[in-house]
C-alpha cells in the first residue's frame, strides 16, 4: 500500500498522474451523472414526453450550429507546445468569444425558420433562450484547458462536473414550479453559466489585447485539420433525432429523447477518457509500440466492463426502463439495447480517435467518421420511418459497426497495430459476457413466467456467484491470467522503437 500510494499518488511519471487524473475524473463523473440519473427519474414523472421531445430539438440545434463553426478550442491548447502562454490564450479567448457572439446572432434571427420546419412554434423562445449557454460556454476561462493539459485534472473536475451538478440541481427545482419545458431549457443555461463562473474562480484569467499572430495562424491549422470533423460527429450521434422530430410526433420524440439518455449514462466516462489519454499519448506520440500497448490496455478495461452490462441491458431493458422512467417508457427497450451497444462501441473509439489527434493525423479521423456519417445520412430515414424508434437506435450502431474497420487499417499503417490483437480484446471481453447470459438461462429452464422481478435477482445473485468462481480461476492459474490481461512485461524492459514497415515486415 504504501509503494502504490509513493508510485501513484505522489509521483510524477505519466502512469501517476493518468491514475490521480482518472480518480478525480471518475468521482467527479460519477457524481454528476448519477445527479442527472435521479433527475430523468424524478422529471420523467413530472413532466410530459413532449416536453423531452422539445428539449431533444433544442439541445440538438445548438449543437449543430456549434459544430458548423467549431475551432476545437480546448484540444488544441491542450495540443499546441505553446498552449500554456499568456498571447496564446488571450488568442483563445478572442476567438471563442467572438464565435459565441455570432452563434448567438444567427440563433436569434433563424429561430422562426426551425420552428416551422418542425411545425412547433414554441421552439422559438426556447431555441433563444437556450442559446445563451453557447455564450457562457465560449466565455469559459482558457486556463481551465490549461489544466488538462498539465493534467490537473482537479481544476477541471471542479468546473466541469461541479457546473454540470449546479445545472442538474437547477432543473429540478425549475421542473417542480414550472412543469413545462422550460425547465428544462432554463437549467441547461444555468449549467453553462455555472461553468463558466467555475472557470474564473478555479482558474483565473483576465484576457489583454497582446497576442500574437503565430499562435492565431496556429489554432486555425489546427481547426483546419478538423474541418468537417465535428459536423460529421454530430450526423452520427444527432442524427436519428432530427429525423425522430421530423417524422414522429413529439411525444414520441420524448420517449427516445429519455431512452437515449439512459443509454449514454455509462458514456460519462467518455469525455474522462478524452481528457486522459489526450495529454498522455501527446507525450508519447512517435513510439509506436508504447501507443499500441496502451491503446489494447485501456480498450480491454472498457470491454471488460462495457461486455457484460451490454448482455445485461439486452436481457432486462424493459425492467430497467420500467423502474427508471415507469411502464410508460418499457416498449423503448429494444430500443435502448441498440443504443446502449452504440454507445460501447462510441467509447471504444475513443482510445483510437486519441491516438489520431495526439499524432497529429486529424485527418484519419475524419475519413472515418466521413464514412460513418455517409451511412446514417443513407439509411436514417428509411429506417426511421419503416421502424420507427427501432429503426432510430439501429441506423447509429449499423453505421460505426460497418466503418469501424477503417480505423483498423489506418492504425495498422500509422503505427503498426494488427488487427488480430485488437479483435482479441473484444473475444476476450465476449468470453466475460457468458456469465449473465447462462445465468438467464438457468433461471428459464427452472422458473417459468415468475413474479416481475425475480429475474433480474436471480440473474444478479448466480452471476456473482460465476464471476466469483471465474475470478478465483484466473487469479490461480497464469495460462488464464495471462490470456485475460497479456499486457504485463510488453514494455517493462523499453525495447526500442521500431518503425511500423519494419516492425510488419518482421511479424509476417
Amino acid at each position: 500500500m504504501k509503494l502504490f500510494f509513493e508510485k501513484y499518488l505522489k509521483g510524477s511519471t505519466v502512469t501517476a498522474k493518468v491514475v490521480r487524473g482518472g480518480a478525480w475524473l471518475g468521482a467527479g463523473s460519477a457524481g454528476e451523472y448519477g445527479l442527472r440519473f435521479a433527475r430523468n427519474m424524478i422529471l420523467a414523472r413530472i413532466l410530459a414526453k413532449e416536453a423531452f421531445g422539445l428539449m431533444a430539438i433544442v439541445l440538438s440545434v445548438c449543437s449543430l450550429f456549434q459544430v458548423l463553426t467549431g475551432l476545437w478550442i480546448k484540444e488544441s491548447v491542450v495540443q499546441n507546445p505553446r498552449g500554456t502562454e499568456k498571447t496564446f490564450l488571450n488568442g483563445v479567448w478572442f476567438l471563442a468569444m467572438g464565435r459565441a457572439l455570432l452563434l448567438l446572432t444567427g440563433a436569434y434571427f433563424l429561430a422562426p425558420w426551425i420552428a416551422e420546419f418542425y411545425e412547433s412554434p414554441n421552439l422559438v423562445d426556447l431555441i433563444r433562450v437556450a442559446f445563451f449557454s453557447v455564450l457562457f460556454q465560449g466565455s469559459i476561462s482558457p486556463r481551465a484547458y490549461v489544466a488538462i493539459k498539465q493534467m490537473d485534472y482537479r481544476k477541471w473536475v471542479i468546473v466541469q462536473q461541479g457546473g454540470g451538478i449546479l445545472g442538474v440541481t437547477t432543473t429540478i427545482v425549475l421542473a417542480l414550479y414550472l412543469k413545462s419545458v422550460w425547465a428544462l431549457a432554463l437549467g441547461y443555461v444555468a449549467e453553462n453559466a455555472a461553468r463558466c463562473l467555475l472557470s474564473y474562480i478555479v482558474c483565473p484569467f483576465l484576457p489583454t489585447i497582446r497576442f500574437e499572430k503565430r499562435d492565431i495562424d496556429s489554432l486555425f491549422a489546427f481547426s483546419r485539420g478538423m474541418i468537417g470533423m465535428p459536423v460529421l460527429m454530430l450526423i452520427y450521434t444527432e442524427g436519428s433525432t432530427f429525423v425522430t422530430g421530423k417524422l414522429c410526433s413529439k411525444e414520441f420524440l420524448g420517449l427516445f429523447a429519455l431512452t437515449l439518455s439512459l443509454a449514454r449514462i455509462p458514456g460519462m466516462f467518455g469525455q474522462m477518457l478524452v481528457d486522459l489519454l489526450l495529454p498522455s499519448f501527446s507525450q508519447m506520440q512517435q513510439q509506436d509500440q508504447r501507443l499500441n500497448h496502451n491503446l489494447l490496455r485501456v480498450t480491454s478495461v472498457i470491454t471488460f466492463v462495457a461486455g457484460p452490462a451490454l448482455v445485461a441491458t439486452a436481457l432486462f431493458g424493459e425492467e430497467i426502463l420500467t423502474l427508471v422512467y415507469g411502464p410508460a417508457y418499457a416498449k423503448g427497450s429494444v430500443a435502448l439495447s441498440l443504443l446502449f451497444a452504440n454507445e460501447m462501441m462510441l467509447t471504444c473509439n475513443i482510445p483510437i480517435a486519441s491516438l489520431f489527434v495526439a499524432r497529429g493525423q486529424p485527418a484519419l479521423l475524419r475519413q472515418f467518421s466521413l464514412v460513418r456519417a455517409l451511412l446514417m445520412v443513407c439509411i436514417a430515414y428509411p429506417a426511421i420511418k419503416q421502424y420507427d424508434i427501432i429503426g432510430a437506435a439501429a441506423t447509429p450502431l449499423l453505421a460505426m459497426c460497418l466503418a469501424y474497420g477503417l480505423q483498423l487499417r489506418a492504425l495498422r499503417t500509422l503505427t503498426g497495430l494488427r488487427a488480430s490483437d485488437y479483435i482479441a480484446v473484444f473475444m476476450r471481453s465476449a468470453l466475460l459476457s457468458i456469465p449473465p447470459v447462462v445465468s438467464w438461462l438457468v433461471f428459464k429452464l427452472v422458473l417459468h413466467e415468475p413474479a416481475k422481478w425475480v429475474p433480474v435477482v436471480w440473474t444478479v445473485g448466480l452471476t456473482a456467484v460465476f464471476y466469483a468462481i471465474l475470478g478465483v480461476i484466473i487469479f490461480r492459474h497464469e495460462p488464464a491470467r495471462k490470456y485475460f490481461w497479456p499486457f504485463q512485461n510488453r514494455v517493462a524492459h523499453r525495447r526500442p522503437v521500431i518503425p511500423p514497415a519494419v516492425a510488419l515486415a518482421i511479424e509476417d
